[in-house]
């Protein structure tokens, strides 16, 4: 299905946990994990971290969850340290949603406290599309750029988690268009790594994605697009994204960014991608400097680049995926 990750978020019980975790280290997949057995555990003397970390499949410790609702920045910033004493060489993360109330920036604080955060973005509510699902997103993924800009700019990483359940407040699954979307705007904007959070259902309160027939079908066609293109989404960004003009439909989305966003890769032959964060069609001319034709990788289709770039149509929600070739 295109998934190299699986996000474990409780390790109890002990004996079930040491079996998924052998049973990772034989499939080669990466975990995240806890360090302890529960966020109520000393993170340094009730440790799970020299019995596991031996194991291939961890790629990264879990310190907190919904952390500014749950764990000031102080008690954060302890665990890391102590997790790092026990071990240098695994990475350590945390997962909070972005914005609360418009203003306030759950991230903020947080900043210096991991390696990695984790963007908590969930943003189909009602059961009706309120057409800023994607461009939420791309909000969002703006905010914590900005966050750590303000930060003095340390080496952070942002791995967003995707919306794919329904339930605890959450009326319905995102369409298979703002799952692809969603998914590859928030590539588009930063993200260096993805999951999706597709819950349990064993609480009666929602439904994961298992329970609801065609959303894994749905889920594992965008995990196998982006597996597809692993090997140039590691490359470094190119130095400039392509300047989008639009000729026809919205020029912005519905949280005032550009309508149509793009991100470039390095190499000989890079890959770009440009996301449509509207509802409406948009039709849009992408600079392409010192190239002579774009390769839709979807239909393989080819368009030339002029002085001006290249021209193509977008599709609500659309995602395009292009070779650049000399």
């Amino acid at each position: 299905a295109g998934f190299n990750l699986v996000h474990r978020t409780s390790p109890n019980p002990l004996k079930e946990y040491e079996k998924f975790l052998d049973l990772a280290d034989k499939h080669g997949l990466k975990v995240f994990t806890l360090p302890v057995s529960s966020y109520k555990k000393d993170f340094y003397f009730d440790s799970l971290i020299p019995k596991t970390k031996h194991h291939d499949c961890i790629l990264a410790w879990y310190l907190a969850d919904d952390t500014a609702s749950n764990t000031d920045p102080e008690t954060v910033a302890l665990r890391d340290r102590l997790c790092k004493l026990l071990d240098t060489d695994h990475l350590t993360l945390q997962a909070d949603a972005v914005m609360m109330g418009g203003a306030f920036v759950r991230y903020r604080e947080y900043v210096h406290t991991t390696d990695v955060f984790l963007p908590e973005l969930y943003p189909v509510y009602g059961k009706k599309p309120h057409g800023g699902e994607v461009a939420e997103i791309v909000a969002n993924m703006k905010v914590v750029r900005e966050a750590i800009a303000e930060a003095g700019a340390p080496v952070k990483s942002v791995w967003p988690i995707i919306q794919q359940f329904d339930g605890w407040g959450w009326e319905r699954f995102p369409t298979a268009a703002e799952l692809r979307a969603m998914s590859w705007a928030s590539i588009v904007h930063g993200g260096r790594g993805i999951t999706w959070y597709v819950y349990h259902s064993r609480s009666g309160r929602g439904r994961g994605v298992a329970d609801v027939p065609g959303r894994m079908e749905e889920l594992a066609a965008v995990t196998r697009e982006i597996a597809d293109v692993t090997d140039d989404l590691v490359l470094r960004d190119a130095p400039d994204r392509p300047v989008v003009e639009v000729l026809s439909g919205p020029r912005l989305d519905a949280f005032g960014n550009p309508s149509v966003t793009t991100l470039l890769k390095s190499g000989d032959a890079p890959l770009l991608v440009a996301v449509n964060a509207t509802t409406n069609a948009v039709t849009a001319r992408i600079a392409a400097a010192g190239f002579r034709r774009a390769e839709a990788l979807r239909g393989k289709r080819r368009l030339a680049v002029g002085r001006d770039g290249f021209t193509d149509s977008f599709a609500p929600y659309d995602v395009r995926l292009y070779r650049l070739l000399k």
